[in-house]
């Protein structure tokens, strides 16, 4: 992404759009709302310990099987051209996610001034908040706009709350985005894993094009990355978990929902 681009939002650049500066009116109304945006979050974060829309692995489960029409085994050459498609169907609702979260933290900027304070309470890396940010460009969000039901869902119901703000509106929108990449990280773990299987039977050149890597090169990093951020079969970075923070105790009395993305 060019310096050029960049400047188009807000915080990115030097000569990007910038908040009210401090010693003008403008500027002191700002600090005081963003000095309350950072305490409504807190105090939500508080009182939903510490989020509103909670999951657990039996949601993805269900993402997984409604994106594939009920199918639980891949066993061969022809699943392995289908395990891409259901990857990339559930990574296109990540996208969807990650431009409205995106549009929420450009917003945030021009009221807290700091993307580091954002990525702080947000748990995000500034490189994870720039690639939100301008992914959420419309040119790139298409004629319906950011829009998924889930996402409708979240502004809904944080929209009935007195204190809601883009931060709040954000923290609860990363909760799903993060359940659905988990679920396309079961996706990516099904294809690597398979690629092993029918290793011996099929040439790896054939691999390569029926699992959408292209080269086996490219393949072969595919699988050192799966296996470097999740393990193989059976290790415990494979169940993903929303607040690995969170003990037992603490969420033992929250009823688990039926539907994916349960609010509280």
């Amino acid at each position: 992404m060019g310096r050029e681009i960049e400047t188009r939002f807000p915080g990115l650049q030097p000569d990007s759009p910038q908040p009210a500066p401090a010693g003008t009116p403008a500027g002191q109304e700002r600090l005081e709302r963003a000095a309350r945006w950072l305490q409504d979050l807190m105090w939500h974060k508080r009182m939903y310990r510490p989020a509103r829309f909670r999951w657990w692995p039996e949601h993805l489960v269900d993402i997984c099987t409604k994106t594939t029409g009920g199918q639980l085994d891949f066993s061969t050459i022809a699943h392995l051209q289908l395990l891409p498609r259901h990857r990339n169907s559930i990574r296109d609702v990540v996208d969807r996610f990650s431009g409205a979260i995106g549009q929420r933290l450009a917003d945030a900027y021009l009221t807290i001034g700091s993307y580091d304070t954002i990525g702080s309470e947000l748990g995000l890396t500034m490189d994870e908040m720039r690639s939100m940010v301008i992914w959420s460009d419309v040119d790139n969000a298409g004629l319906a706009g950011w829009s998924h039901p889930q996402i409708s869902r979240v502004l809904r119901v944080v929209g009935r709350q007195p204190f809601r703000s883009p931060l709040i509106e954000a923290w609860e929108l990363l909760q799903l985005s993060r359940m659905y990449q988990a679920a396309a990280d079961i996706f990516e773990d099904l294809t690597v894993d398979l690629i092993g299987e029918l290793r011996g039977q099929r040439p790896d050149e054939v691999l390569a094009v029926a699992s959408g890597s292209g080269t086996v090169a490219r393949m072969e990093q595919r699988i050192e990355r799966a296996y470097a951020a999740r393990g193989g079969p059976g290790d415990h970075r494979r169940y993903p978990s929303q607040f690995r923070s969170i003990t037992a105790s603490q969420t033992s009395d929250v009823p688990m929902s039926t539907a994916a993305g349960q609010a509280t």
